[in-house]
């Protein structure tokens, strides 16, 4: 609102408040001289401009309402394009980073097809794998079961070399579906080579003994066999090597 609407207004909120002496007009029914009659004319006037004035300023103000509307709207309509540019972009770059992975994966094939590791006869790998279980500080027959299951070509070497199967533990507190057969495969695996046996059970596994006898009878040579019994809190107690007397 301008300086000169807010004044016809203020003059007009004035005269019906009083302002001008002409209140007790309003109150009764005298008739007003010819100088009130001057005075209401000009009072009429006045509020006359004073609503033209605030009708334009109104019709102004809700232009600019609907103006700024009418921004708000394409600015919203702008952020959802931008939000469905960035999630165009977003879904790009997921679909290209499973393409790089695939990518990388067959990279990976490749260069496993033309590792120089391909090249090296059965005989060189099974020396390798055998420096590997010596320098194995857990059961050495579980690294040779990891090294037989890389590859086929791995796997034919680990197996064609007795020399990785010859430190044997077997755990009788696992059930174990057919010791037998088990046992046999182990003892084609080591061939005439002497082989160590650690027997681990608890005390109120069944028929120790007789198991231990089909585990020991299954090798040409037996090296040496212990027996260890769990005795609880984790630990076992050791009878060491029973044979040759055992068997």
């Amino acid at each position: 609102m301008n300086e000169s609407s807010r004044h016809l207004s203020n003059l007009a909120s004035n005269s019906l408040n009083g302002t001008y002496g002409l209140g007790s007009l309003a109150s009764c029914n005298r008739v007003p001289s010819d100088r009130e009659r001057i005075r209401l004319n000009s009072i009429l006037e006045i509020q006359n401009k004073a609503s033209d004035n605030l009708d334009g300023f109104i019709a102004s103000t809700e232009q600019a309402l609907d103006n700024a509307r009418q921004r708000f709207q394409k600015l919203w309509e702008e952020m959802e394009g931008v939000q469905t540019e960035i999630s165009s972009t977003q879904r790009t770059i997921d679909t290209l980073r499973a393409q790089k992975a695939v990518l990388l994966e067959e990279f990976r094939g490749l260069k496993t097809i033309l590792h120089p590791v391909r090249k090296l006869p059965m005989e060189i790998l099974a020396i390798i794998f055998t420096m590997v279980v010596k320098k194995t500080t857990s059961r050495a027959i579980r690294t040779s079961f990891s090294l037989s299951q890389v590859c086929r070509s791995w796997r034919q070497a680990a197996i064609g070399h007795s020399s990785l199967w010859t430190s044997i533990f077997i755990n009788l507190g696992k059930t174990i579906p057919d010791l037998e057969w088990a046992m046999k495969i182990m003892g084609k695996r080591t061939g005439v080579h002497p082989v160590s046996l650690e027997v681990y059970s608890c005390p109120k596994s069944n028929n120790i003994l007789t198991k231990t006898k089909i585990i020991s009878s299954s090798f040409v040579v037996v090296r040496s066999l212990t027996i260890m019994l769990a005795a609880g809190n984790d630990t076992a107690i050791s009878f060491g090597s029973i044979l040759p007397d055992y068997r």
